[in-house]
């Protein structure tokens, strides 16, 4: 990326003239339906017309707020290209109709449809920059600071690579109304109104502060322009003092509107410096491929999709033959880091001898099937089977890995998932272990998995979020999330693809912890095609928890955790007795 970037920088600066990309255009792509005219929650995509994984830019266009289109592009869309960028021009609602929040939030939602669809463009998910001219410098900063507006569509400051603004002066809007007489000050009071308090909110020096993963700042401005030339300067200041990146550059010869309009044209010094910063942040991408490792945890990723998918990984040091693999899946709202310290499923892997991949969802949800609309997996119909296969592949190239003991298990969302797999990737995955996660209605409704599957349900009885009788996911008189089967008609369903029909064997364990105020029962059912087995602890009493360790919340709120056996430990041991895949069946 980096010859291409500033071997286009170069002929800018010199005056010279490159042959143009070709590009693809889509137009009127709709990335929110709550507006009266639906262009106002469009975007324009302008991409290069082969290859993929680009980086990707969104351009806010300006208008004081009031007026402005996505189609006012000027020269954008082909500098963009050139360069080997996706450009995304996003239009929002206008006040009066919208005020500054809701523009933010539009912006916010333009940038998660990028996040989620802008593979299908050519573009990459994970290198999504911001970039602004005017009032739309003034939105794009806000949302790269104020993390409420990403936030709200399940992402981070961290998924914006970088913020370009171009000649914006309401970064701190108390100062520019202060500084500002007549029309100008009018321009600002009408959208920010005059109560202070409202617009230090809306300013997003407001916002600036240390460890928020706030991204690296381009601040262009007219050298001549006072009012921007105080705001840029603020800004940066501000960044650079809670230890963030900030560059400023003053165009001089420019005025605001050209500043703007000539942006991408031949010899232009915003544009040279905009794709200077932008080849920087490229650049810093580029790292040696770590050796596979052993012994530790790795981070690493994949691209599914177009998306780069996340996961942590450890194998054991030195294993002599082929290992197992076990996939832990964390629960909705949640990541791997805290399925990691939960569990602890590495730390027995060490001594035990097996591969544990914890996997990330694309944002807190794994897409498991119950087709909730309000989580933007479920709606935006995310590949996580497509992300567990590939994992398998790439994990069994790169290590001793036995591809017929691949597992599954997971928390809640994550033990829903595990069902989804058991469903759809039966030809991969020799068993599940759900714990507190049942199987969604839609997935149960085709359920019929091309093999056996070992099941090892770990369940509460007194569970106030996913009901052991089936039904509505959720707590009593919070947003519902889907629904699931009861536990009995899961269990039924791997019995009868298992071809099981003998009686189980049914115990109690030993009630170890007589003060955690639950019991289990475990019920054992035979062998049954291929070996599969089918294992059930139904913890009485038991609630949203993972069994050996403290309730991750009030017991008020999630109900007993149930101390009398370990559910990583149990887990294990049941994984290890699972017959391997055997694809004859």
């Amino acid at each position: 990326m980096r010859t291409m970037l500033t071997a286009c920088a170069l002929a800018c600066l010199i005056g010279g003239h490159a042959a143009a990309a070709e590009m693809r255009i889509a137009r009127d792509i709709a990335y929110a339906t709550h507006a009266d005219d639906a262009r106002l929650t469009s975007v324009d995509v302008y991409a290069p017309a082969s290859g993929s994984a680009h980086p990707v830019m969104l351009w806010i266009h300006g208008g004081g707020w009031r007026i402005g289109d996505k189609r006012s592009v000027q020269e954008k869309p082909q500098a963009f290209v050139d360069n080997g960028f996706v450009l995304v021009s996003v239009n929002y609602r206008l006040y009066p109709d919208a005020d500054y929040r809701q523009q933010a939030a539009d912006v916010a939602q333009a940038i998660r449809w990028a996040h989620v669809n802008i593979a299908a463009h050519g573009g990459d998910s994970q290198r999504l920059f911001l970039m602004g001219h005017s009032a739309g410098a003034h939105l794009a900063a806000l949302v790269a600071t104020d993390e409420r507006y990403l936030k709200a569509e399940k992402l981070n400051l961290t998924d914006l690579r970088g913020v370009v603004l171009l000649d914006g002066a309401g970064y701190d809007i108390p100062k520019q109304i202060r500084w500002s007489i007549g029309p100008a000050r009018q321009l600002y009071t009408s959208v920010f109104g005059e109560d202070e308090k409202a617009q230090r909110d809306a300013s997003p020096i407001t916002h600036v502060a240390p460890r928020k993963g706030i991204p690296p700042f381009l601040i262009a401005h007219v050298a001549d322009r006072v009012a921007s030339t105080k705001q840029a300067r603020l800004l940066a200041n501000k960044l650079r003092t809670a230890g963030g990146n900030a560059a400023v550059f003053a165009a001089a010869d420019k005025s605001h509107a050209t500043i703007n309009r000539e942006f991408g044209t031949v010899g232009d010094a915003p544009t040279t410096q905009t794709f200077l910063f932008l080849d920087e942040i490229l650049d810093n991408d580029k790292a040696p491929t770590p050796a596979p490792p052993t012994d530790r945890l790795v981070s690493a990723s994949v691209t599914v999709d177009g998306l780069a998918r996340r996961y942590q990984l450890y194998v054991p040091p030195s294993p002599r033959a082929r290992i197992p693999l076990v996939f832990v899946l964390h629960g909705g709202g949640g990541d791997s880091q805290k399925i990691i310290r939960y569990t602890n499923f590495h730390e027995l892997a060490r001594t035990q001898g097996f591969a544990v991949c914890y996997p990330y969802a694309l944002i807190e949800n794994w897409n498991d099937g119950r087709q909730v609309g309000h989580i933007p997996e479920h709606r935006d119909k995310i590949d996580d089977v497509a992300f567990i296969r590939l994992l398998i592949d790439e994990l069994a190239e790169q290590y001793a890995i036995d591809r017929g003991r691949v597992f599954a298990t997971g928390a809640s969302n994550g033990g829903i998932m595990s069902h989804r797999l058991a469903a759809e990737a039966a030809d991969v995955i020799a068993g599940i272990a759900p714990v507190i996660g049942g199987m969604a209605v839609p997935i149960a409704a085709d359920f019929n998995p091309s093999h056996p599957v070992s099941l090892f349900v770990i369940q509460g009885d007194a569970d106030p979020l996913v009901p052991i009788d089936g039904g509505a996911i959720g707590f009593r008189l919070g947003r519902k999330r889907g629904s699931v089967l009861s536990t009995k008609e899961v269990v039924a369903r791997y019995l009868k693809r298992n071809q099981i029909s003998g009686a189980p064997a049914r115990s109690m364990l030993e009630d170890l912890d007589p003060s955690d105020g639950t019991t289990t029962e475990s019920t054992i059912y035979p062998a049954g095609l291929a070996g599969a087995r089918v294992q059930v602890y139904l913890v009485r009493n038991g609630g949203h928890t993972w069994p050996g360790k403290p309730g991750y919340a009030a017991e008020l709120l999630i109900g007993k955790a149930s101390q009398d056996f370990d559910a990583t430990h149990a887990i294990w041991e049941f994984f290890k007795l699972c017959p391997p895949r055997n694809h004859d069946f």
